[in-house]
């Protein structure tokens, strides 16, 4: 599944509207919550009193989220220019990079579910088959749910001794795209130097993503030799990254998955250094830097 984002001239959706409305949802979940928490509590004690008022707080603050939507003006006074849709993508793809693995567990469940009915349909005329199916089905209640007609073919197919295993997606489930700041339409204020500087943004983007990930993982990916046997490809790849870098410091001998993502941080700090070296320079002289540069600047 590729995902394009595009733009329009005419589109009127405002960001700061956009940010209204988030947050007039996450107000009024947080305040459904809260109300819901205290119906088991007696009104006579403190704790629901302190819940009663953080609750007309939020009550409070989604009163003033819908008097600013209000007060706001909904449409966009003139067409959206180039730079801001460079920008809202950038936005958009905070999002989308937080959301991503739900996603794809998502998209592969699904895929799974569609494996196992495709099965179903294959082998439903079979009259054994039929037959341990609607014994299964008459034993169950609430049949007509989507989850539990998924569980009875499952079941069906382990009664009989039926062996299916659903295939792995090895590959990419969803890619995002964009031709923001890239299009070539005819648009007269988009010129070569202005997409190679959106490519840019793109690419500082990522790595600074990548360094806020390897960074959490630092703290948190903590097994220690002592404890637990490391892979041959990690000891020899570890062996490499020192030779490349001997003066990464904080290197602990037992902890070689820190210090592998240490590595890999030096890696992401050196291509940002050199990125951000080129968008300073950004302009004329943009597209011989990139090529210039563009060996030296894999992870």
């Amino acid at each position: 599944m590729r995902l394009i984002s595009t733009v329009h001239p005419n589109e009127t959706e405002r960001n700061s509207n956009l940010r209204h409305f988030a947050s007039l949802f996450e107000k009024y979940l947080e305040w459904k919550k809260d109300c819901a928490s205290m119906q088991t509590l007696p009104t006579s004690t403190p704790i629901y009193r302190a819940r009663r008022e953080e609750a007309n707080q939020l009550r409070r603050a989604i009163k003033a989220e819908i008097e600013a939507l209000w007060q706001s003006d909904q449409l966009r006074a003139g067409p959206i220019q180039v730079e801001s849709e460079a920008r809202r993508i950038m936005q958009r793809s905070h999002v989308i990079m937080d959301s991503y693995p739900q996603w794809v567990k998502f998209v592969k469940a699904l895929n799974k579910e569609a494996f196992w009915r495709y099965e179903a349909s294959m082998i439903c005329n079979n009259k054994a088959w039929r037959s341990k199916y609607t014994e299964l089905r008459n034993a169950e209640s609430d049949t007509e749910l989507r989850h539990k007609k998924l569980h009875l073919i499952k079941q069906t197919f382990r009664e009989l001794g039926i062996e299916k295993k659903p295939p792995r997606l090895v590959s990419p489930v969803i890619k995002f795209s964009t031709w923001k700041g890239g299009d070539r339409d005819g648009n007269p204020f988009v010129t070569a130097s202005f997409s190679n500087e959106v490519f840019i943004d793109h690419k500082i983007f990522v790595l600074e993503k990548y360094q806020k990930m390897v960074s959490v993982l630092l703290d948190s990916l903590t097994p220690s030799s002592s404890h637990v046997e490391n892979e041959p490809e990690l000891l020899e790849s570890l062996q490499k990254d020192k030779a490349l870098f001997p003066y990464v410091q904080s290197i602990k001998p037992n902890e070689r998955y820190r210090n592998k993502l240490r590595y890999m941080l030096e890696k992401l700090d050196n291509t940002l250094i050199m990125v951000r070296e080129v968008k300073k320079r950004a302009g004329a002289t943009v597209k011989p830097l990139l090529g210039r540069l563009s060996s030296r600047m894999r992870v």
